[in-house]
């Protein structure tokens, strides 16, 4: 754990800066709060007229807080992590890591680590904007943290994949590339069995489980791809 956290130092003094992921912050948060209040008003001004709720504008605007949610995951995630193991290669930073006797698997950890811990800042930072979706009912609390509980997961699915793609492809612009492209797909993968994964307990605890076992594959078999072996 020692190493993994000189690491963790390494990799915030050589990649983005803390102003820069809190201007990517407020800025992202400005536009959601424009996006998801607009919606509000609406329902609200439609249901003084019509004097009542139309619990069809409410479940879009619950659908639309979980597009939203995955799109910033799947914004995020290969542009904090899809470059990062190449990146540290091309600079040596890997074989001088080695060379002190870092393992490969302290590595990957702390790379995975730094690029999660940055995400769910971004990611979490929208829950408070979001709930207001959930504020109009019409959805019962256990459904709603089994969602949230399975965007999270989502999140460390997604970042797997892309710290696999940065240890497998050298060049910086070609993984960024194929992790989007792989981000969107699992996206829209994961949106149309949302709902039928979150309507039981079981459902969700073999969805869940299911990420994490890929995920914990993947990042082990990290450490034999291209990035270590060259």
């Amino acid at each position: 754990m020692r190493n993994v956290m000189i690491i963790l130092k390494r990799l915030n003094d050589s990649f983005l800066k803390q102003r820069v992921l809190i201007i990517m912050m407020v800025i992202q948060n400005v536009i959601l709060s424009l996006i998801v209040l607009m919606y509000a008003n609406m329902i609200i001004s439609n249901g003084r007229l019509n004097g009542e709720i139309d619990y069809i504008q409410v479940r879009f605007f619950y659908n639309l807080s979980i597009v939203l949610l995955s799109l910033i995951i799947c914004a995020y995630s290969p542009f904090f992590l899809s470059n990062t193991l190449n990146k540290l290669y091309e600079n040596n930073i890997i074989e001088h890591l080695l060379s002190v006797r870092v393992s490969i698997r302290e590595i990957v950890f702390a790379v995975f680590l730094r690029g999660i811990r940055t995400l769910m800042i971004l990611l979490i930072s929208t829950f408070p904007i979001i709930s207001i979706s959930f504020y109009f009912g019409g959805f019962s609390i256990m459904k709603i943290i089994r969602l949230l509980i399975i965007l999270i997961m989502f999140a460390i699915f997604i970042s797997s994949i892309c710290i696999y793609i940065s240890s497998m492809i050298l060049d910086k612009n070609v993984s960024l590339t194929v992790a989007y492209v792989i981000s969107f797909v699992f996206m829209a993968i994961n949106l149309i069995s949302l709902n039928r994964v979150i309507v039981s307990f079981s459902m969700t605890f073999l969805y869940l489980i299911a990420m994490a076992i890929i995920s914990l594959i993947l990042l082990s078999n990290a450490r034999n791809t291209v990035i270590f072996n060259t």
